[in-house]
């Protein structure tokens, strides 16, 4: 369940070892010929509620050029299949380094989860790292709420919202959740 760009990275130098040369194109190729592709699911969850009364917050990221760790945590919430239903995965970044910082599983999409993945990356945070950090997330529910918005008030984080209907304004974290989910078949 590895993409072609991931995979051609790894077998690269056996295949230089090849009598003939095969490049990431050919491979690709190969592999679609052979149905080796990685299929898409076409179905999705909304784990998004923007329609609500809490206040909406700019996208302070949108031209900010990120130069070290620390200095952007994003987040999202993605389902997870379960013989039982459906679970939701809330998951805190560091926008620079990419590293999952925080992350709770929970039974439903109420801000307890993402409140809980918050709390435990900020636990993880040294007091100087924390007065440097702008939180990214998308608009719904669960980031514009009032309890969620005055745990980082209460921390001197700067609360910044991807743009109305705009996945592209949060595409790392989008993809960290993609790579779980088909790489690694979280889901």
């Amino acid at each position: 369940m590895m993409g072609v760009k991931k995979l051609y990275y790894l077998l690269s130098a056996d295949l230089q070892k090849l009598p003939y040369k095969i490049g990431r194109d050919a491979l690709f190729k190969l592999l679609q010929y052979h149905s080796l592709l990685i299929t898409r699911k076409k179905r999705r969850i909304s784990t998004t509620d923007s329609t609500h009364t809490h206040r909406v917050f700019p996208n302070l990221i949108k031209d900010t050029l990120i130069l070290r760790p620390g200095q952007v945590l994003i987040s999202d919430i993605t389902y997870l299949r379960s013989m039982g239903g459906f679970c939701y995965l809330s998951l805190i970044s560091d926008l620079y380094s990419r590293k999952v910082l925080g992350y709770i599983v929970s039974a439903d999409l109420s801000v307890n989860g993402p409140l809980l993945a918050l709390k435990k990356c900020l636990y993880r945070l040294s007091k100087e790292e924390k007065k440097i950090i702008i939180h990214h997330s998308d608009r719904g529910i669960q980031y514009a709420s009032y309890r969620y918005t005055e745990e980082l008030k209460k921390y001197g984080i700067k609360i910044s919202m991807s743009g109305k209907g705009n996945p592209y304004d949060n595409a790392i974290m989008e993809r960290t959740i993609g790579i779980l989910k088909q790489e690694y078949l979280l889901d």
